[in-house]
């Protein structure tokens, strides 16, 4: 499945806090359950909905 777009992720947050249930959001965001679980939680702790770097060398392209 693909990455939540950050608009999905603050999307979703929303819903959640709204009253929605876990598997509804998933069904409409069209991923796992899991994902939309972890949210709420990893948005407490870092009051951000952002990407985290990603180990490694940045890609460098050519000319």
């Amino acid at each position: 499945m693909p990455l939540l777009l950050e608009h999905e992720r603050s999307d979703a947050v929303g819903m959640l806090r709204a009253g929605s249930g876990v598997t509804d959001v998933a069904r409409q965001l069209n991923c796992a359950r899991s994902t939309v679980n972890r949210l709420p939680e990893r948005y407490d702790v870092t009051v951000s909905i952002k990407d985290r770097p990603r180990p490694g060398q940045p890609k460098i392209t050519t000319p």
